[in-house]
């Protein structure tokens, strides 16, 4: 598996010094490249993952319909406006709109 996570080793570089592989028949090209490409791939994958789990405890954030955005400090007017306008429902919605960051 780590040699498959290097650039440029492929499993057809490293199947012929394994002699206890199993012969899948017809399939064994198909199997062998579809354990290649989960390998190398899993650390994006695992990522991806976590991000998708970050989005969903935002989405998961309720923000008050009241909340006074202008008197939070440290809050850009130009996002309180826009917030102000909007009244997201979740932190995930206000995350997504234009000209409003995490940093305000």
């Amino acid at each position: 598996g780590d040699l498959l996570r290097r650039p440029g080793i492929g499993y057809k570089m490293i199947t012929p010094l394994d002699i206890h592989r199993p012969d899948y028949g017809e399939y064994q090209e198909e199997v062998f490249e579809k354990a290649e490409i989960e390998i190398k791939y899993a650390g994006y994958i695992k990522r991806q993952n976590k991000e998708i789990e970050a989005c969903r405890k935002l989405e998961n954030k309720r923000l008050p319909p009241d909340l006074p955005y202008k008197s939070i400090q440290g809050l850009r007017l130009e996002a309180a406006a826009k917030l102000e306008a909007i009244r997201p429902e979740s932190l995930g919605q206000a995350s997504r709109i234009s000209g409003v960051s995490p940093a305000g």
